[in-house]
C-alpha cells in the first residue's frame, strides 16, 4: 500500500475506534442509568492449577484431572475423574461417592487424612470410598456434578454433605483475564453475557445466581434437591445427607440460615446425620477446637473433626445396614433423622 493510502487509513481507524469507545461508555451509562444489570455473582478465589472452568454453566468449574501439588496448604492430588482421590479402584464391592463443598473436599488437611480417607482404610479393601467434594459448590452444582461423569461410576451409595451456604446462589471461579475484570465492573458488560447465555439456549441455571435473590433462589434449589432425591431413590441409589455445623460462633442470620436448612433436611424422606450434636459431645460444647482456624471463625474441620465425622458416619451407614463392618472404635452417640 502506497504511504498517501495508510496515511489516509490512519483517520478512519482511529474515527472506528473513537466510535467504539463512545458507543461502549454510552452503553455502560444506559445500562447504569435504567438499572438493568444484576449484580456481579459472588466469586471465590481459586489456584487455577487446580480448578477447570466448565461449559456447562450448571456446573461453573471442577477440580483439574490429574493435578498433583499444595493447595490451601495441603497436599492434594485429583484424580483421573477430577475427584481428590486415587485412582478409582475397578469393581469393588461397594462404591461409595462423596458430594460437597470444601468441608467435603477438605480444606487444609493433607490427602490421607480427609473423612473419605479414613472411612476407605476402615471398610476395607471391598469397599471404595470416592472424595468428590469441590470447594465453593452449592447443592445444584453438586448434583450437576454427579450427572457430569460421577453416575456413570454406578455408585451404592451417595454422602451428600450438606452446609448452611449449599442453597445459597452459586460462587464463580475468580480469575485475573479480561472476562473477570469487565464481569466485575462493567454493568452493560454483564447484561450483553446474560444476553449471549440466552441466546445459546441455555436452562438459565447460570443465570440464577445473577437474577433472583438469596430467597428465590434457595427455594428453587430446595425443590430441583428434593426432585433430584427422588429420583435417585427410584434408581436404587442409597443417600445419606451429612450435614455439618458453623464450628464457631456465629451471627444471628447464620443462625436462622441453618434453622432453614434443617428444616428442609427434615422434610425429606431421605436418611440424616446431624455432626453438630456429635461434635458437642465429643467436645463438651467447644466445637471451635474442631476448626483449622478458629481465630478466623473458618468452619472447616481440622484432622480431629475429620476423624469424627469418619468415625459417625461409618456409624451412622452400619446403623442403616448400608455396610457390614462396624466401626471398630467406639461412635459418639448418633441423633439423627431417618
Amino acid at each position: 500500500m502506497a504511504p498517501a493510502a495508510v496515511a489516509g487509513t490512519r483517520p478512519k481507524l482511529a474515527a472506528v475506534a473513537l466510535g467504539a469507545i463512545a458507543a461502549c461508555v454510552l452503553a455502560e451509562a444506559l445500562v447504569r442509568s435504567l438499572g438493568l444489570a444484576p449484580a456481579p455473582p459472588s466469586s471465590v478465589d481459586r489456584e487455577l492449577a487446580f480448578h477447570v472452568l466448565r461449559a456447562d454453566p450448571s456446573i461453573g468449574y471442577s477440580l483439574r484431572p490429574n493435578a498433583r501439588g499444595q493447595f490451601q496448604n495441603a497436599a492434594v492430588s485429583i484424580n483421573e475423574i477430577g475427584c481428590r482421590d486415587d485412582a478409582v479402584r475397578p469393581n469393588p464391592g461397594v462404591r461409595i461417592l462423596a458430594l460437597g463443598d470444601s468441608i467435603a473436599f477438605g480444606a487444609s488437611v493433607d490427602q490421607h487424612a480427609t473423612w473419605e480417607a479414613r472411612l476407605d482404610q476402615g471398610l476395607g479393601p471391598d469397599v471404595d470410598v470416592i472424595n468428590c467434594g469441590v470447594s465453593g459448590y452449592n447443592l445444584l452444582q453438586m448434583q450437576a456434578r454427579y450427572a457430569d461423569g460421577l453416575a456413570a461410576l454406578a455408585p451404592d451409595i451417595v454422602l451428600l454433605h450438606v452446609f448452611s451456604d449449599d442453597l445459597a446462589p452459586p460462587y464463580g471461579l475468580q480469575g485475573s483475564g479480561v472476562r473477570d475484570v469487565l464481569r466485575a465492573r462493567s454493568e452493560a458488560f454483564r447484561v450483553a453475557e446474560l444476553g449471549w447465555m440466552a441466546l445459546r439456549g441455555g436452562d438459565g441455571r447460570a443465570a440464577q445466581g445473577w437474577f433472583l435473590d438469596g430467597e428465590d433462589y434457595r427455594d428453587r434449589a430446595m425443590a430441583r434437591t428434593r426432585g433430584w432425591l427422588d429420583a435417585r431413590r427410584t434408581e436404587g441409589l442409597r443417600v445419606l445427607l451429612v450435614v455439618h455445623p458453623m464450628l464457631v460462633p456465629v451471627e444471628r442470620n447464620w443462625e436462622a440460615t441453618r434453622s432453614d436448612l434443617r428444616a428442609f433436611v427434615e422434610s425429606l424422606p431421605t436418611p440424616s446425620l446431624y455432626l453438630e450434636p456429635l461434635y458437642a459431645d465429643a467436645t463438651d460444647g467447644e466445637l471451635q477446637r474442631l476448626s483449622i482456624a478458629p481465630d478466623t471463625r473458618d468452619p472447616h474441620p481440622n484432622i480431629a473433626g475429620q476423624e469424627l465425622m469418619a468415625l459417625a458416619i461409618w456409624d451412622r451407614l452400619h446403623q442403616l445396614g448400608w455396610v457390614d463392618r462396624a466401626p471398630e472404635t467406639e461412635a459418639p452417640p448418633r441423633r439423627s433423622t431417618d
